[in-house]
């Protein structure tokens, strides 16, 4: 699968949809909240606590979570998820993004 506009909208996608599950349970009866997602674009760093605007001009390998000295690098692990249904059930998503 290759990165270009159209995995990138999906992998933006998705990502809003996992940092919209972050669940703080601190507070009386916890609540859900959309954690922050740190990326970069054209060598400069950003910060979005919505969708990413124009996700096809992100570096892919940037797009992270920070949770104190841990960081998950959900940009690449939404690739290789993608990359792994597509080998796994024959998809191509540009294709079926092509025909939604």
């Amino acid at each position: 699968m290759q990165v270009n506009k159209i995995t990138m909208s999906i992998i933006a996608d998705l990502e809003s949809i996992v940092a919209n599950c972050y669940h703080n349970k601190q507070k009386r009866g916890g609540f859900y909240f959309r954690y922050p997602v740190k990326y970069q674009r054209s060598g400069e760093g950003r910060e979005c606590k919505t969708k990413i605007p124009n996700p096809e001009t992100v570096e892919l390998n940037t797009m992270r979570y920070e949770t104190g000295a841990n960081q998950l690098y959900i940009g690449t692990a939404l690739y290789k998820v993608l990359n792994y249904l597509e080998k796994k059930y024959d998809l191509d998503f540009e294709d079926l993004e092509l025909f939604s």
